[in-house]
């Protein structure tokens, strides 16, 4: 259809929300949402700071979201009680026609089950738009959940030339 953006152009207005919180959101990811109902941006939000109302509540909060509406957000939805009330829940009641993910929560704390709980509840979930992107751009918030960390501390430890035995380094400055 002719006009239409296609869900990886809202996915990127969503992704330039999250990079708002470059420096206000740390150790929390950066996270954005916009909220799309025919081909018209009604709302947007990013996780401004640490402690802060997420990404997807700022938007809800922003305006009147009629139910129906499509939420595009760059990292699955809270599913558990922290600083805090899982966004999940409000998602739900906003009653939205689809939500669009850009990638899973590696925090173990959620890893996929908001995006359960909404599918529960007969939510359309679409996984995967501009996951690579929001990869790229959030890699800080997966490294302690990723294979990445310990080859990282090994790589620091080499470079320094540590005692790190946990990790079958070789022990004095002098070898490496």
């Amino acid at each position: 259809m002719p006009g239409k953006h296609p869900p990886h152009y809202w996915m990127a207005q969503a992704l330039r929300e999250a990079r708002k919180g470059l420096y206000s959101t740390p150790p929390n990811p950066r996270v954005g949402c916009v909220v799309v109902r025919d081909e018209q941006m009604l709302a947007s939000g990013w996780h401004e700071f640490t402690g802060g109302p997420h990404a997807e509540i700022n938007a809800l909060e922003s305006t009147q979201i009629p139910p129906g509406a499509d939420f595009f957000v760059t990292l699955e939805p809270c599913s558990h009680h922290g600083r805090t009330p899982p966004c999940v829940d409000a998602l739900i009641a906003a009653r939205p026609g689809r939500i669009f993910v850009a990638m899973r929560d590696p925090n173990p704390q959620v890893d996929g089950r908001g995006l359960e709980r909404m599918r529960e509840q007969g939510i359309e979930v679409i996984e995967g738009v501009l996951e690579q992107q929001v990869r790229i751009h959030d890699h800080a918030h997966r490294l302690p959940w990723s294979n990445a960390l310990p080859q990282l501390l090994r790589r620091q430890a080499q470079v320094q030339r540590r005692v790190v035995p946990q990790y079958g380094l070789c022990a004095g400055k002098d070898r490496a």
